[in-house]
């Protein structure tokens, strides 16, 4: 149980809900907006990855028309393919 916050992180908000903290059901209601869409995103794509055994790894070829789509990628390998044609293998960065 959270006792007392010495430095509050730049992402803390006033909660909305009055009975944020004291019910349970709304634990990242002090969270910005920004940061509770992050945090449900990851949390998405890490039981995507530990329960479904899905990667986080994407695939820019016809499956997606532009990469701006996906938000941030590391690459992580880049060779040829055929003549005049480069594969990248990316990583989606988590937020």
């Amino acid at each position: 149980r959270l006792m007392n916050i010495i430095t509050p992180s730049e992402h803390r908000v006033k909660p909305v809900c009055k009975f944020a903290r004291k019910c349970g059901g709304c634990q990242i209601q002090e969270m910005s907006y920004e940061k509770q869409l992050e945090f449900k995103q990851n949390k998405v794509l890490g039981n995507l990855e530990r329960i479904g055994g899905f990667s986080r790894e994407m695939c820019g070829g016809p499956h997606v028309a532009r990469t701006g789509v996906l938000g941030r990628f590391r690459i992580v390998k880049e060779q040829s393919s055929s003549a005049g044609i480069r594969r990248i293998k990316a990583v989606l960065e988590p937020k």
